[in-house]
């Protein structure tokens, strides 16, 4: 899959800052960011070994919270990607970006752990996935 996106022009450094995208927009989906939400995404990033220009761009997306322009940058960042990947290739990757924001998702644990994963990002998350499917 990186040898394609690299064919493709999309280099490392904003696969990895677009890669963390989704979990920045369904941690700012109740329209604030607790501090278990900004470890998950923060733990994300280092399991990616983002370099320090992305992290500093992720470390502004979760100081303060991005406008629509992100989520609409990462619709049309998956839908190029739909165009260079293999159904198979696409598949992998939306199972690893998806399982990681809803990761971020859960991090927050709800009221005494029941419905730990708001409305709101129940919503962000369908959005995000609905972007593999365009």
């Amino acid at each position: 899959v990186l040898d394609k996106l690299a064919a493709t022009g999309i280099g490392g450094e904003s696969f990895a800052a677009m890669s963390l995208a989704p979990l920045v927009l369904v941690a700012w989906a109740d329209g604030n960011i607790d501090e278990q939400k900004r470890r998950a995404v923060m733990s994300a990033a280092q399991t990616e070994g983002i370099d320090p220009i992305c992290l500093e761009l992720l470390e502004d997306w979760l100081s303060e919270q991005p406008g629509p322009v992100l989520k609409e940058a990462w619709i049309g960042y998956v839908s190029a990607l739909a165009e260079q990947l293999s159904p198979s290739e696409l598949s992998g990757l939306e199972k690893s970006v998806m399982g990681r924001a809803e990761k971020v998702a859960k991090a927050a644990g709800g009221t005494l752990g029941l419905n730990r994963i708001s409305a709101s990002e129940q919503a962000m998350l369908k959005d995000l996935k609905a972007a593999f499917n365009s």
